[in-house]
């Protein structure tokens, strides 16, 4: 399929999305072929944010694609998603009583999230047709200023069960942790070369390391 509507066709602006499912991972294309990897969740009235099948897929994927619940019967309370860090591109409903019936999706919940600043709706949406691409890096204002690129520092392991060991050939001010939402969640004196981190309480997720407020180093939470 991809062969042939890119090559063949030549169309280039597809956004190609993989839905796994369990037990499917040799069906996957390849990272070449996929930008956004997906999941169908069907569990009637739970608005849970479904954090642990967020850190399945990102560390299934090496963090390396943006992760969307395809399809969802019940979709997640906002708030759930910004306590657990589970940060879903988007979120798909099924038509018919999952948009109607509110044992599934009361009214209530329906208006919460569309009023909600973290929810981007289409009239938020920049017009596609005019939009400029942004090549540099933009970070939010005392978040990380500099790019994540070539960090003078090392931080182990990469997937954390409990304590992240961080390392400098300097002396270390300040570690500090911030959750994929950009929120600062842990900060603490070093005064050394080398700190543990514990990351005991944290949800499941990315979260970015960063020493004295300068460059960062992603790290994944199991």
């Amino acid at each position: 399929m991809y062969d042939r509507m890119v090559n063949y066709h030549g169309l280039t602006n597809l956004i190609w999305v993989w839905t796994r499912e369990p037990n499917d991972d040799a069906w996957y294309p390849g990272d070449a072929y996929v930008d956004i990897v997906g999941r169908d969740v069907y569990k009637d009235g739970d608005h849970g944010s479904q954090a642990l099948e967020f850190s399945d897929m990102n560390n299934r994927y090496g963090g390396k694609k943006m992760l969307a619940l395809s399809e969802t019967g019940s979709f997640p309370d906002v708030d759930n998603l910004l306590k657990d860090g589970a940060a879903w591109s988007w979120f798909m409903p099924w038509y018919g009583a999952y948009t109607e019936d509110s044992k599934y999706n009361s009214l209530d919940l329906w208006k919460k999230m569309f009023a909600h600043d973290y929810v981007i709706t289409l009239d938020e949406m920049p017009d596609l047709r005019t939009y400029a691409r942004q090549d540099t890096l933009q970070e939010p204002t005392g978040f990380w200023n500099e790019p994540a690129e070539n960090p003078d520092f090392s931080a182990y392991p990469t997937l954390v069960a409990k304590d992240l060991t961080v390392s400098s050939e300097r002396r270390i001010g300040t570690v500090s942790v911030y959750n994929i939402l950009g929120a600062l969640v842990r900060q603490q004196k070093a005064g050394g070369t080398k700190a543990i981190v514990s990351f005991a309480g944290f949800a499941p997720g990315v979260y970015l390391v960063r020493l004295d407020q300068k460059h960062a180093i992603k790290v994944i939470k199991e």
